[in-house]
């Protein structure tokens, strides 16, 4: 590769992850107005009356980790995303070899896609007419994203694909990749468990 395909972290990269970050409060203040920092911290400083467990600790990251990281999550991988496409970067072909590339791409197209499909059955009325649907949303649009990330994965490193760049960029794609599977194993494993 050349090493004018590369591209240090700058200022703008900076101010892009932080306006991402703020998209995804936003939008974690959007699903969960009334939410305060004092209930979250009670919740994750109250124990159970047995006391925790690893199942505990998955109840409560499935019930309010999803609503709490996710919204982020989603925002910095499409802050990701947008780094990845501008330049100076590698040619097309290189960057779809690459697994924090993927990674970006895949989470942003299936969050884009269950968020346009949400929305098109928001207005209709059914019987998940109201905020309380947004959990569900975010916990079926996490398991999707998941699922796609690590099987795009796998049939990378199948297929011989797999060419991880050893740039920053790259590693946070990787990053969040990891971090949609982790997130959609706690749900699977939580909806198997129930």
């Amino acid at each position: 590769m050349r090493a004018t395909e590369r591209r240090s972290f700058g200022i703008t990269d900076g101010m892009v992850l932080i306006a991402a970050t703020a998209v995804g409060l936003a939008m974690t203040r959007l699903i969960v107005p009334d939410v305060t920092p004092q209930e979250i911290w009670e919740t994750l400083t109250t124990p159970p009356r047995d006391g925790w467990s690893f199942f505990d600790a998955l109840e409560m990251f499935a019930e309010k980790g999803a609503i709490l990281i996710v919204p982020s999550l989603a925002a910095w991988t499409l802050a990701t995303l947008i780094m990845r496409l501008r330049a100076p970067r590698s040619p097309w072909r290189r960057l779809t070899r690459q697994p924090g590339m993927m990674a970006s791409l895949l989470a942003t197209a299936v969050t884009g896609l269950v968020s346009i499909g949400s929305a098109l059955l928001w207005p209709k009325p059914n019987p998940f007419h109201s905020l309380d649907w947004s959990p569900v949303i975010v916990m079926f649009g996490s398991l999707l994203v998941g699922s796609f990330v690590l099987s795009s994965w796998v049939t990378m490193a199948v297929c011989g694909r797999w060419r991880p760049e050893p740039t920053w960029l790259d590693r946070l794609g990787r990053f969040l990749g990891v971090l949609w599977i982790a997130i959609a194993s706690v749900y699977g494993f939580g909806i198997m468990a129930n």
